[in-house]
Protein backbone atom coordinates (compact mmCIF):
# COMPACT_ATOMS: atom_id res chain seq x y z
CA UNK A 1 0.00 0.00 0.00
CA UNK A 2 1.91 3.52 -1.17
CA UNK A 3 1.69 5.84 1.35
CA UNK A 4 1.81 9.62 1.19
CA UNK A 5 5.38 11.01 2.13
CA UNK A 6 5.46 14.15 4.92
CA UNK A 7 6.21 17.62 3.00
CA UNK A 8 9.71 18.67 3.44
CA UNK A 9 9.80 21.40 6.14
CA UNK A 10 9.92 24.48 3.69
CA UNK A 11 11.56 28.26 4.73
CA UNK A 12 9.20 30.49 2.19
CA UNK A 13 9.58 34.12 1.92
CA UNK A 14 6.08 35.31 -0.13
CA UNK A 15 7.22 38.72 -1.83
CA UNK A 16 4.60 41.72 -2.63
CA UNK A 17 5.10 44.88 -2.94
CA UNK A 18 2.11 46.06 -0.45
CA UNK A 19 0.21 44.32 2.49
CA UNK A 20 -1.11 47.46 3.18
CA UNK A 21 -4.81 47.11 0.92
CA UNK A 22 -7.40 45.53 1.50
CA UNK A 23 -8.39 43.42 -2.11
CA UNK A 24 -8.44 40.36 -3.70
CA UNK A 25 -4.43 39.98 -4.41
CA UNK A 26 -4.00 40.68 -0.70
CA UNK A 27 -6.23 38.08 0.29
CA UNK A 28 -4.35 35.45 -1.57
CA UNK A 29 -1.46 36.35 -0.24
CA UNK A 30 -2.87 36.51 3.53
CA UNK A 31 -4.53 32.92 3.02
CA UNK A 32 -2.07 31.02 1.63
CA UNK A 33 1.05 32.81 4.15
CA UNK A 34 -2.13 31.03 6.65
CA UNK A 35 -2.55 27.46 4.50
CA UNK A 36 1.58 27.05 4.62
CA UNK A 37 1.69 27.67 7.95
CA UNK A 38 -0.74 25.26 9.07
CA UNK A 39 1.13 22.61 7.01
CA UNK A 40 4.04 23.36 9.30
CA UNK A 41 6.04 25.52 6.58
CA UNK A 42 8.07 28.33 8.06
CA UNK A 43 7.17 31.54 6.16
CA UNK A 44 7.47 34.78 6.20
CA UNK A 45 6.42 37.98 4.12
CA UNK A 46 8.45 41.04 2.95
CA UNK A 47 6.63 44.40 1.78
CA UNK A 48 6.76 47.68 1.60
CA UNK A 49 5.95 50.07 4.74
CA UNK A 50 2.46 52.55 3.31
CA UNK A 51 0.45 53.90 6.63
CA UNK A 52 2.53 54.54 9.73
CA UNK A 53 2.54 51.48 12.88
CA UNK A 54 1.55 48.78 10.50
CA UNK A 55 1.70 45.58 12.15
CA UNK A 56 4.30 43.11 12.05
CA UNK A 57 2.09 39.93 12.01
CA UNK A 58 -0.41 38.56 10.23
CA UNK A 59 -3.58 37.88 12.12
CA UNK A 60 -2.58 34.10 12.05
CA UNK A 61 0.87 34.74 13.05
CA UNK A 62 3.03 34.86 10.09
CA UNK A 63 5.59 37.78 10.34
CA UNK A 64 6.13 40.61 8.46
CA UNK A 65 8.90 42.26 7.23
CA UNK A 66 8.44 45.91 6.17
CA UNK A 67 10.47 48.20 4.61
CA UNK A 68 10.37 51.56 3.67
CA UNK A 69 9.47 52.90 0.23
CA UNK A 70 8.45 55.67 -2.03
CA UNK A 71 4.81 56.24 -2.21
CA UNK A 72 3.76 58.91 -3.92
CA UNK A 73 2.49 57.32 -7.28
CA UNK A 74 -0.87 56.19 -5.17
CA UNK A 75 -1.02 59.59 -3.50
CA UNK A 76 -1.00 61.47 -6.52
CA UNK A 77 -2.34 59.14 -9.51
CA UNK A 78 -4.47 56.15 -6.99
CA UNK A 79 -1.74 53.86 -8.66
CA UNK A 80 -0.40 51.38 -5.94
CA UNK A 81 3.19 51.13 -6.88
CA UNK A 82 5.51 50.98 -4.16
CA UNK A 83 9.37 51.85 -4.97
CA UNK A 84 11.53 50.87 -2.05
CA UNK A 85 14.46 52.33 -0.08
CA UNK A 86 17.21 50.41 0.16
CA UNK A 87 19.99 52.04 2.79
CA UNK A 88 22.80 49.76 3.90
CA UNK A 89 21.07 48.80 6.91
CA UNK A 90 18.17 47.65 5.34
CA UNK A 91 20.01 45.64 2.84
CA UNK A 92 21.65 43.54 5.22
CA UNK A 93 18.08 42.94 6.32
CA UNK A 94 16.80 42.36 3.20
CA UNK A 95 19.36 40.39 2.14
CA UNK A 96 19.20 38.03 5.41
CA UNK A 97 15.95 36.98 4.66
CA UNK A 98 16.24 36.35 1.17
CA UNK A 99 19.92 33.76 2.12
CA UNK A 100 17.68 32.50 4.79
CA UNK A 101 14.84 31.20 2.65
CA UNK A 102 14.66 27.93 0.23
CA UNK A 103 11.88 29.65 -2.30
CA UNK A 104 10.96 32.95 -3.27
CA UNK A 105 7.40 33.58 -4.30
CA UNK A 106 7.15 36.88 -5.73
CA UNK A 107 3.55 38.25 -6.69
CA UNK A 108 3.09 40.59 -9.46
CA UNK A 109 5.54 40.92 -12.08
CA UNK A 110 5.55 44.40 -13.52
CA UNK A 111 6.46 46.51 -9.85
CA UNK A 112 9.64 47.90 -9.34
CA UNK A 113 9.51 46.09 -5.82
CA UNK A 114 9.37 42.58 -7.66
CA UNK A 115 12.61 43.98 -9.53
CA UNK A 116 14.63 44.61 -6.45
CA UNK A 117 12.94 40.96 -4.78
CA UNK A 118 14.80 39.12 -8.35
CA UNK A 119 17.58 41.37 -7.38
CA UNK A 120 18.26 39.59 -3.92
CA UNK A 121 16.96 36.13 -5.41
CA UNK A 122 19.24 36.01 -7.49
CA UNK A 123 22.25 37.29 -5.44
CA UNK A 124 21.47 34.12 -2.86
CA UNK A 125 21.00 32.13 -5.81
CA UNK A 126 17.33 31.48 -4.42
CA UNK A 127 15.01 29.66 -6.65
CA UNK A 128 11.58 32.41 -7.56
CA UNK A 129 7.90 31.01 -8.27
CA UNK A 130 6.28 34.66 -9.66
CA UNK A 131 2.50 34.41 -9.52
CA UNK A 132 0.60 36.47 -11.44
CA UNK A 133 -2.81 37.82 -11.12
CA UNK A 134 -4.38 40.64 -13.25
CA UNK A 135 -4.19 40.40 -17.23
CA UNK A 136 -4.06 43.37 -19.25
CA UNK A 137 -4.80 46.81 -16.79
CA UNK A 138 -5.19 49.99 -18.98
CA UNK A 139 -6.53 53.34 -17.73
CA UNK A 140 -8.28 56.89 -18.85
CA UNK A 141 -4.85 58.22 -19.26
CA UNK A 142 -2.82 57.86 -22.13
CA UNK A 143 -0.15 58.68 -20.25
CA UNK A 144 -0.74 56.15 -17.33
CA UNK A 145 -0.88 53.39 -19.89
CA UNK A 146 1.78 54.40 -21.86
CA UNK A 147 3.73 53.90 -18.42
CA UNK A 148 1.67 50.21 -18.14
CA UNK A 149 3.07 48.96 -21.47
CA UNK A 150 7.07 50.42 -20.67
CA UNK A 151 7.24 48.87 -16.89
CA UNK A 152 5.65 45.70 -18.74
CA UNK A 153 7.84 45.38 -21.27
CA UNK A 154 11.42 46.13 -19.03
CA UNK A 155 10.69 45.30 -15.41
CA UNK A 156 7.77 42.96 -15.59
CA UNK A 157 10.05 40.81 -18.75
CA UNK A 158 12.74 41.16 -16.35
CA UNK A 159 10.97 39.68 -13.63
CA UNK A 160 9.37 37.16 -15.46
CA UNK A 161 12.52 35.78 -17.10
CA UNK A 162 14.29 35.77 -14.01
CA UNK A 163 11.42 33.56 -12.07
CA UNK A 164 11.94 29.25 -12.27
CA UNK A 165 8.27 28.85 -12.74
CA UNK A 166 5.36 31.36 -12.89
CA UNK A 167 1.72 30.93 -11.35
CA UNK A 168 -0.96 32.32 -13.92
CA UNK A 169 -4.32 33.03 -11.54
CA UNK A 170 -5.78 31.92 -14.64
CA UNK A 171 -5.86 30.91 -18.41
CA UNK A 172 -7.00 34.31 -19.19
CA UNK A 173 -3.74 35.68 -17.15
CA UNK A 174 -1.79 33.01 -18.36
CA UNK A 175 -2.33 34.37 -22.27
CA UNK A 176 -1.58 37.72 -21.09
CA UNK A 177 1.61 37.09 -19.56
CA UNK A 178 2.84 35.12 -22.69
CA UNK A 179 2.51 38.17 -24.74
CA UNK A 180 5.13 39.76 -22.82
CA UNK A 181 7.52 36.64 -22.18
CA UNK A 182 6.14 33.41 -24.01
CA UNK A 183 7.80 30.38 -21.96
CA UNK A 184 4.61 28.53 -21.98
CA UNK A 185 6.67 25.34 -20.10
CA UNK A 186 7.57 27.66 -17.86
CA UNK A 187 3.75 29.40 -16.45
CA UNK A 188 1.55 26.86 -15.07
CA UNK A 189 -2.30 28.07 -14.14
CA UNK A 190 -2.93 27.38 -10.22
CA UNK A 191 -6.59 28.81 -9.28
CA UNK A 192 -6.82 30.94 -6.57
CA UNK A 193 -9.02 29.11 -3.13
CA UNK A 194 -11.85 29.78 -0.89
CA UNK A 195 -12.42 29.78 2.49
CA UNK A 196 -15.93 27.32 2.13
CA UNK A 197 -15.99 27.46 5.67
CA UNK A 198 -15.84 31.05 6.28
CA UNK A 199 -17.79 31.53 3.58
CA UNK A 200 -21.16 29.48 3.37
CA UNK A 201 -25.11 29.88 2.85
CA UNK A 202 -26.06 28.91 6.40
CA UNK A 203 -28.54 31.52 7.36
CA UNK A 204 -31.08 32.57 5.68
CA UNK A 205 -31.84 35.93 3.50
CA UNK A 206 -34.61 37.42 5.28
CA UNK A 207 -32.71 37.01 8.83
CA UNK A 208 -29.62 38.77 7.72
CA UNK A 209 -31.77 41.57 5.93
CA UNK A 210 -33.45 42.04 9.29
CA UNK A 211 -29.88 41.97 11.33
CA UNK A 212 -28.51 44.33 8.58
CA UNK A 213 -31.49 46.54 8.70
CA UNK A 214 -32.07 45.91 4.63
CA UNK A 215 -35.52 45.30 2.92
CA UNK A 216 -37.13 41.97 2.92
CA UNK A 217 -39.18 42.55 -0.42
CA UNK A 218 -36.17 43.87 -2.79
CA UNK A 219 -34.13 41.73 -5.18
CA UNK A 220 -30.75 42.69 -4.12
CA UNK A 221 -27.47 42.66 -6.34
CA UNK A 222 -24.21 43.36 -4.45
CA UNK A 223 -20.65 44.31 -5.46
CA UNK A 224 -17.80 44.39 -3.71
CA UNK A 225 -14.91 46.40 -5.28
CA UNK A 226 -11.93 49.19 -5.03
CA UNK A 227 -13.75 52.01 -6.46
CA UNK A 228 -11.19 52.68 -9.40
CA UNK A 229 -12.28 53.35 -13.42
CA UNK A 230 -11.45 49.61 -14.18
CA UNK A 231 -13.63 47.80 -11.63
CA UNK A 232 -16.84 49.11 -13.64
CA UNK A 233 -18.65 50.84 -10.75
CA UNK A 234 -20.33 53.23 -13.66
CA UNK A 235 -21.55 50.38 -15.06
CA UNK A 236 -23.36 48.79 -11.85
CA UNK A 237 -24.68 52.77 -10.95
CA UNK A 238 -26.31 52.94 -14.73
CA UNK A 239 -27.59 49.19 -14.45
CA UNK A 240 -29.67 50.43 -11.24
CA UNK A 241 -30.74 53.44 -12.75
CA UNK A 242 -32.59 50.91 -15.36
CA UNK A 243 -34.20 49.15 -12.69
CA UNK A 244 -37.03 49.90 -10.84
CA UNK A 245 -36.56 51.05 -7.36
CA UNK A 246 -39.19 49.74 -5.82
CA UNK A 247 -38.20 46.15 -6.75
CA UNK A 248 -34.61 46.21 -6.50
CA UNK A 249 -31.52 47.27 -3.99
CA UNK A 250 -27.89 47.84 -5.62
CA UNK A 251 -25.26 47.33 -2.52
CA UNK A 252 -21.83 49.17 -3.76
CA UNK A 253 -19.27 47.48 -0.74
CA UNK A 254 -15.51 48.75 -0.88
CA UNK A 255 -13.32 51.97 -1.00
CA UNK A 256 -11.27 54.12 -3.16
CA UNK A 257 -9.30 56.75 -4.82
CA UNK A 258 -13.07 57.35 -6.76
CA UNK A 259 -15.18 57.32 -4.02
CA UNK A 260 -16.00 60.68 -3.71
CA UNK A 261 -16.71 60.99 -7.65
CA UNK A 262 -19.00 58.20 -7.51
CA UNK A 263 -20.85 59.39 -4.67
CA UNK A 264 -21.12 62.46 -6.72
CA UNK A 265 -22.60 60.43 -9.80
CA UNK A 266 -25.07 59.14 -7.61
CA UNK A 267 -26.82 62.38 -6.51
CA UNK A 268 -26.18 63.73 -9.93
CA UNK A 269 -28.35 61.15 -11.92
CA UNK A 270 -30.70 60.45 -8.78
CA UNK A 271 -29.76 56.97 -8.26
CA UNK A 272 -32.28 56.35 -5.42
CA UNK A 273 -31.78 52.45 -5.91
CA UNK A 274 -27.80 52.35 -4.56
CA UNK A 275 -26.54 52.05 -1.17
CA UNK A 276 -23.20 52.67 -0.47
CA UNK A 277 -21.46 50.22 2.53
CA UNK A 278 -17.80 51.37 2.60
CA UNK A 279 -15.28 49.40 3.65
CA UNK A 280 -16.78 46.15 4.58
CA UNK A 281 -15.36 44.42 7.85
CA UNK A 282 -13.84 40.86 7.06
CA UNK A 283 -16.53 39.45 9.39
CA UNK A 284 -19.68 41.34 7.79
CA UNK A 285 -18.26 40.48 4.46
CA UNK A 286 -19.92 36.87 4.05
CA UNK A 287 -23.36 38.14 5.52
CA UNK A 288 -23.46 40.66 2.94
CA UNK A 289 -23.21 37.95 0.26
CA UNK A 290 -25.38 35.50 1.76
CA UNK A 291 -28.29 38.21 2.20
CA UNK A 292 -27.94 39.05 -1.75
CA UNK A 293 -29.97 37.47 -4.77
CA UNK A 294 -26.53 38.21 -7.19
CA UNK A 295 -23.77 39.56 -7.02
CA UNK A 296 -22.50 41.41 -10.02
CA UNK A 297 -18.88 41.85 -11.06
CA UNK A 298 -18.79 44.96 -13.80
CA UNK A 299 -15.23 45.03 -14.38
CA UNK A 300 -13.99 46.83 -17.68
CA UNK A 301 -10.73 44.93 -17.88
CA UNK A 302 -8.02 43.50 -15.60
CA UNK A 303 -9.28 40.74 -13.81
CA UNK A 304 -7.13 37.73 -13.29
CA UNK A 305 -9.31 35.33 -11.33
CA UNK A 306 -11.59 37.29 -9.04
CA UNK A 307 -11.67 36.31 -5.42
CA UNK A 308 -15.43 37.87 -5.17
CA UNK A 309 -16.44 35.40 -7.72
CA UNK A 310 -15.03 32.75 -5.65
CA UNK A 311 -16.85 33.84 -2.52
CA UNK A 312 -20.32 34.27 -3.63
CA UNK A 313 -20.17 30.84 -5.11
CA UNK A 314 -19.13 29.63 -2.15
CA UNK A 315 -22.37 31.52 -0.52
CA UNK A 316 -24.65 30.03 -2.73
CA UNK A 317 -25.12 33.17 -4.96
CA UNK A 318 -25.30 33.35 -8.58
CA UNK A 319 -22.61 35.76 -10.65
CA UNK A 320 -23.24 37.96 -13.79
CA UNK A 321 -20.13 39.23 -14.84
CA UNK A 322 -18.47 40.88 -17.56
CA UNK A 323 -16.37 38.84 -20.11
CA UNK A 324 -12.95 40.62 -19.20
CA UNK A 325 -10.57 38.38 -17.24
CA UNK A 326 -10.16 34.88 -15.62
CA UNK A 327 -14.59 34.78 -14.40
CA UNK A 328 -15.46 33.06 -18.01
CA UNK A 329 -14.12 30.43 -17.28
CA UNK A 330 -15.87 29.38 -14.30
CA UNK A 331 -19.38 31.27 -15.29
CA UNK A 332 -21.90 29.35 -17.01
CA UNK A 333 -24.90 30.89 -18.21
CA UNK A 334 -27.92 29.70 -16.53
CA UNK A 335 -26.11 27.27 -14.39
CA UNK A 336 -23.56 29.54 -12.08
CA UNK A 337 -24.33 32.99 -13.39
CA UNK A 338 -24.47 34.92 -16.41
CA UNK A 339 -21.50 36.31 -18.87
CA UNK A 340 -22.47 39.77 -20.46
CA UNK A 341 -20.89 42.57 -22.75
CA UNK A 342 -18.29 45.04 -21.11
CA UNK A 343 -20.00 48.38 -19.78
CA UNK A 344 -23.33 47.10 -20.66
CA UNK A 345 -25.66 48.19 -17.89
CA UNK A 346 -28.79 46.93 -20.14
CA UNK A 347 -27.89 43.86 -20.68
CA UNK A 348 -27.11 43.09 -17.11
CA UNK A 349 -30.37 45.34 -16.19
CA UNK A 350 -32.72 42.87 -18.70
CA UNK A 351 -31.39 39.56 -16.61
CA UNK A 352 -31.98 41.37 -13.29
CA UNK A 353 -35.45 42.02 -13.79
CA UNK A 354 -36.04 38.74 -15.37
CA UNK A 355 -34.35 36.95 -12.37
CA UNK A 356 -36.50 38.96 -10.15
CA UNK A 357 -39.47 36.53 -10.69
CA UNK A 358 -37.22 33.38 -11.19
CA UNK A 359 -36.68 32.32 -7.75
CA UNK A 360 -36.99 28.49 -8.32
CA UNK A 361 -33.94 29.02 -11.01
CA UNK A 362 -32.02 31.19 -8.65
CA UNK A 363 -32.18 28.24 -6.33
CA UNK A 364 -30.74 26.15 -8.63
CA UNK A 365 -27.85 28.49 -9.79
CA UNK A 366 -27.32 28.95 -5.78
CA UNK A 367 -26.40 25.40 -5.25
CA UNK A 368 -24.58 24.47 -8.40
CA UNK A 369 -22.14 27.93 -7.30
CA UNK A 370 -21.78 26.41 -3.81
CA UNK A 371 -21.39 22.60 -5.13
CA UNK A 372 -18.14 24.24 -7.37
CA UNK A 373 -16.57 26.52 -4.65
CA UNK A 374 -16.47 23.55 -2.15
CA UNK A 375 -15.32 20.50 -4.21
CA UNK A 376 -13.10 22.47 -6.72
CA UNK A 377 -11.44 25.64 -5.22
CA UNK A 378 -11.13 24.86 -1.62
CA UNK A 379 -8.05 26.74 -0.32
CA UNK A 380 -6.67 22.98 -0.03
CA UNK A 381 -6.85 22.45 -3.10
CA UNK A 382 -4.67 25.73 -4.17
CA UNK A 383 -2.30 24.85 -0.84
CA UNK A 384 -1.64 21.26 -2.38
CA UNK A 385 -0.40 22.72 -6.14
CA UNK A 386 1.55 25.44 -5.08
CA UNK A 387 3.49 22.95 -2.81
CA UNK A 388 3.53 20.80 -5.85
CA UNK A 389 5.14 23.45 -7.92
CA UNK A 390 7.57 24.54 -5.45
CA UNK A 391 9.29 21.06 -5.10
CA UNK A 392 9.30 21.34 -8.76
CA UNK A 393 11.86 24.57 -8.49
CA UNK A 394 13.94 23.06 -5.45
Amino acid sequence: MNQKLPEKKLNILIAYQYLSFKGGLEEVILNQSKYLKKRGHNVSIVTSNYHKNEPDTTKDGVEIHRFPSLNFTYKLFGIPYAIPLVSLTQYKKMSKLFKDADVINIHGHPYYASFIYSLFSKRHKKPIILTQHNTNIQSKSKVINSFYFVIDRTLGKFNLATAKKVIAVSNETKKYINTIYNDKQKTEVVYNGVDSKRFNAEKSKSSLREKLGLPQNKFICLTIRRLTFKNGIETFLNTAKLCDPNKTLFLVGGTGPDKKSIEEYIKINNITNVKMLGFVEDNDLPLYYRLSDVFILPSIQGEGFPMVVLEAFACGIPVIATRSGGQIEIIKDGKTGYLVDIDNPEQISTLVNSLISKRKQLETMANNCRALASSTFDWSKNIDNLIQLINKTL
